[in-house]
């Protein structure tokens, strides 16, 4: 399993230090890319367009409202293949972005616990998330509550705004996390 899904994912150039090697590296789940992809832009550009459409002729349609679904359907692939989980026998590591590039390390000595979630999404194209949370981490921040409010994240925020280091949608993320106990295990005194 690791070693296809290092093979797979290309590891920018400055990223890892000189020398260290990668153990797993993989990118999210493309089919919950698609999936996500399809149901956000079906349902998110159609909300703020409705108006719009009813004043506007059939030739309008496509530019109101096709364009921008095409749009954001290309951003969360571009998302997805820009989006990079990492580990190696020293850390863990998570870089996300389009036009910008965010990376965040964790050192493997810091890992505390990793926590596996999935949504019914995620559960019926078989990935999950993995919430990594380390020495340091601020684990106070609560869920929203409510299911319209859960809607409204879901839709509009961040999908990954959980505390610690996020390995969101991945394909099995059991798995997944148990390689990475394997792995952090050893260097970090057990997990």
């Amino acid at each position: 399993m690791a070693t296809t899904q290092t093979e797979s994912a290309r590891i920018p150039r400055g990223m890892l230090a000189e020398g260290e090697t990668p153990i797993l590296a993989m990118h999210p789940s493309s089919a919950y890319t698609l999936v996500m992809a399809t149901l956000k832009t079906v349902l998110w550009v159609p909300i703020p367009t409705v108006l719009i459409i009813m004043f506007i002729t059939i030739p309008g349609f496509w530019t109101v409202y096709v364009s921008p679904m095409i749009v954001y359907a290309w951003y969360r692939v571009l998302f997805r293949k820009n989006t990079l989980y990492v580990l190696t026998p020293r850390r863990m590591a998570q870089r996300r972005g389009v036009l910008t590039s965010n990376t965040h390390y964790v050192p493997a000595d810091r890992v505390q616990d990793l926590i596996v979630t999935q949504g019914l999404l995620q559960r019926l194209v078989g990935c999950g998330t993995i919430v990594v949370t380390s020495a340091g981490t601020d684990t106070s921040k609560g869920e929203p509550k409510g299911i319209l409010t859960r809607l409204f994240w879901a839709m509009f925020l961040v999908e990954n705004d959980k505390p610690g280091l996020v390995w969101a949608n991945i394909d099995s993320p059991y798995e997944t996390a148990e390689e990475i106990r394997k792995h952090i295990g050893s260097h970090a005194g057990g997990l």
